[in-house]
């Protein structure tokens, strides 16, 4: 019956049947697939990767001749973040950021950790350390150790400063201490200033090596005190016999076959150049003392001497006092009714080439005040020629 039912069965019905066992065998077939797929996924991830290579040495191997790996979409990290490096042959490691920069570099916002007798900053070959700011260089240490400020190749000394107006500005104060060890050397200086004027310049301003200026705000009230613009000190607090010691010492010479028309070693002026008072104005002010029981043998307020040669010079004063102005006008002023004044060669008075001791030359050159009557056996003056002699009143 059942065989009949199946012949009898009509063609249209079979030709159904068909279609339907087809496409369920599909369906088992993309389901081994698929599950095929899974498992061999699963099992790439758990071997060795390679991208355009067939033989991966580590779980991902890139190989390419340019930029072999681009990320897109990667987000801001913090500084808790470690970094990732690449070594000589490619492999990436992570580092903490903490660990390298302490190692390797001086961080811009400073180090931690640091021990002063291996880390530094500088050089370890015999090269110079420059600093620059806007690409150009502003300080320079050579491999001497000698330091230079400015853009610049020359260093004539342990400092260098180079160029501007104003090349180096202290504010405030500036101390320069030093123990020295050594004295062998003949002239040891605390500070040096030399310039050096181009020889083919022109120049009609003033040119100053070391200028001091002190200055009391206007506006504002200073009583007692003092205001000194240069202080210099030398103290000799050691044994033994100081051969020579100056609190100041100034030169100006002549070189060359240069012309200097005023040439001062050193120039003192007081002056007031506003309508305040000032009681009293020292051009120059000299003061000696002892202050203690020693021996001072000979001490000298000014003192006045030649040295080198005294050849081809002119004119040479000692002491020079030009044109003064005032109610009451002294080139010299002594003040010591028990000083003692002493002239070696001959004093002039009205003329500048005295013949003797004293040679006076005027009307009425000569005006005693304070003669008291004197005794027959004085004698009396003559003149012969404007040379007062002395004639005994016998002789008359």
């Amino acid at each position: 019956m059942a065989t009949l039912f199946f012949q009898t069965l009509p063609a249209q019905f079979l030709l159904k049947m068909k279609k339907t066992t087809l496409i369920n065998n599909h369906i088992k077939r993309i389901t081994y697939l698929f599950f095929l797929f899974l498992l061999g996924k699963n099992i790439a991830y758990a071997q060795k990767v390679g991208i355009n290579t067939s033989t991966p040495t580590n779980d991902l191997h890139i190989i390419s001749t340019a930029d072999p790996v681009r990320l897109a979409g990667m987000q801001t990290g913090s500084n808790a973040d470690s970094i990732v490096t690449i070594n000589s042959i490619g492999l990436l490691k992570r580092r903490n950021t903490s660990t390298l920069f302490n190692s390797f570099a001086w961080r811009l916002i400073g180090n931690s950790g640091t021990n002063p007798a291996t880390n530094f900053l500088g050089t370890i070959d015999n090269t110079s350390l420059t600093f620059r700011t806007n690409n150009i260089r502003r300080m320079t240490i050579d491999s001497f150790g000698r330091v230079a400020l400015g853009n610049f190749n020359n260093y004539a000394d342990d400092w260098s400063v180079y160029p501007s107006i104003s090349s180096l500005k202290i504010r405030n104060r500036l101390s320069i201490q030093d123990t020295l060890q050594d004295l062998s050397k003949d002239i040891t200086f605390g500070i040096n200033v030399s310039q050096r004027l181009n020889a083919n310049a022109s120049n009609s301003n003033s040119v100053r090596s070391i200028q001091g200026n002190i200055y009391t705000t206007p506006g504002n009230t200073f009583n007692n005190g003092l205001n000194i613009a240069v202080d210099g000190n030398a103290y000799h607090y050691a044994s033994g016999t100081l051969a020579t010691q100056a609190a100041g010492w100034f030169a100006a010479r002549n070189l060359n076959n240069g012309i200097i028309t005023s040439n001062y070693g050193a120039a003192a002026l007081g002056t007031n150049s506003s309508s305040g008072s000032i009681t009293n104005n020292y051009g120059l002010y000299a003061q000696t003392a002892n202050y203690s029981t020693g021996l001072i043998n000979n001490n000298y307020g000014l003192y006045v001497d030649n040295g080198g040669s005294n050849a081809n010079i002119n004119n040479n004063y000692g002491l020079y006092l030009g044109n003064l102005f005032g109610t009451n006008r002294y080139g010299v002023y002594q003040s010591g009714t028990n000083d003692k004044n002493y002239f070696a060669g001959n004093v002039g008075i009205g003329t500048t080439t005295p013949t003797n001791r004293l040679e006076v030359q005027g009307v009425n050159p000569l005006k005693l005040n304070g003669l008291v009557n004197g005794a027959l056996t004085d004698s009396i003056l003559t003149s012969n020629g404007g040379v007062v002699r002395r004639l005994s009143v016998g002789q008359l």
